[in-house]
């Protein structure tokens, strides 16, 4: 019912229910930066059964799908400001969103390579921190014909920004994408069916083409990862109100559930090889995110689990968290001239936590909600 009025419905009506705080949202924040935390500072724990931190990346894109895109709709279909003043404010708030815990990261970096890297490293860091500050790693990283999985990319302190590169350039296309849908009066689902489809199989073609690391880094062979939250939250904001019954709770329950397990599926079976990532492999992350979001707050695991005060401070620190862990850890790397010890790598894993939060409490109030 929901799939026939969404194609049915007409592009200007606009019934939200998506509204409000969702602390299992950022619950599964905390999952998805810990799983990649833990990926990169022990690359060899649990050897055979948890290699598959890394889509902890794949889960973010979802949830920034699902959240962004639910701004984007309130904005251009559900407002009486200008589309130029909305599209302006959209990318004044991600800036102040985004910056200010990526300059406190990039300094860091600047006073750190200028004391500890020798001149050809601290030559390569200049160009991934013009790359990290203006959201082009992606297509630096890719230039260097490395992937995400090769040997030496510890080496590189700032290849976790390839993930905001993708998420950026989705972000300068996808409010565009809609405003045109919008003026030209097409239907927003099937455009956004279209859009999603499009990008998942070149990302297929890619990789089975031998060309997986072009898929891992390009952003047209990402975006559907993203545009996967941006449907879940069309039908959360366009569709119709339902009341709860006993079957719909049920039916919540057992999605969430089975959100969960399929994400615990894609951690233990999925490989660090980037030979066959993303994919059709990647389908396992993104399936698990969209069920537990689709799922709402009130099903079991999202209620009971996710919404624990642990998990949902991780979530609120889960940026900045994701921004610091990985320049410390390939610093050491660099440092030690080889993996670290396990003390090393665990108080950088816990230095990156306090460093996280100082930066949750005293630098991006500061930066992003301040009058300058």
């Amino acid at each position: 019912n929901i799939l026939l009025f969404s194609v049915k419905a007409n592009n200007n009506i606009f019934i939200s229910h998506a509204g409000g705080y969702r602390p299992d949202i950022y619950g599964l924040r905390a999952i998805a930066c810990l799983a990649v935390v833990f990926f990169h500072a022990f690359p060899h724990a649990l050897k055979d059964t948890f290699q598959g931190g890394f889509i902890g990346v794949d889960i973010f894109f979802v949830i920034s799908g699902y959240l962004i895109s639910s701004i984007l709709y309130k904005k251009i279909y559900a407002s009486d400001v200008s589309f130029t003043s909305n599209l302006l404010d959209f990318y004044v708030r991600r800036v102040r969103r985004i910056f200010p815990a990526l300059i406190a990261v990039l300094l860091f970096l600047i006073v750190v390579g200028n004391i500890e890297f020798f001149e050809d490293e601290y030559k390569r860091l200049s160009l991934h921190l013009f790359g990290g500050a203006t959201y082009i790693s992606n297509f630096i990283l890719y230039s260097e014909d490395g992937g995400y999985f090769d040997v030496g990319v510890d080496k590189k302190p700032l290849l976790h920004l390839w993930s905001l590169g993708v998420e950026e350039q989705f972000y300068i296309i996808f409010p565009l994408f809609l405003y045109l849908i919008y003026k030209c009066k097409i239907n927003l689902l099937l455009c956004l069916i279209a859009f999603t489809v499009v990008s998942f199989a070149l990302n297929v073609y890619d990789v089975y083409t031998g060309f997986s690391s072009k898929s891992f880094f390009m952003p047209y062979t990402r975006f559907w990862e993203l545009s996967s939250g941006a449907l879940l939250a069309y039908f959360n904001c366009f569709a119709k109100t339902k009341v709860e019954s006993e079957s719909s709770i049920k039916r919540a329950n057992y999605l969430s559930i089975a959100g969960l397990g399929v994400l615990a599926l894609g951690f233990f079976i999925l490989k660090n090889s980037a030979h066959n990532f993303p994919g059709v492999k990647a389908l396992l992350p993104i399936l698990g995110s969209v069920l537990i979001i689709a799922a709402g707050p009130n099903a079991v695991v999202n209620k009971y689990i996710l919404s624990h005060k642990v998990l949902v401070f991780l979530g609120l620190i889960s940026y900045p968290l994701y921004l610091w862990h990985w320049p410390i850890l390939s610093v050491c790397n660099i440092i030690e001239a080889g993996l670290p010890s396990r003390t090393i790598r665990i108080t950088s894993v816990v230095l990156s936590i306090v460093l996280a939060t100082l930066t949750y409490y005293f630098i991006e109030p500061k930066l992003r909600y301040g009058k300058n």
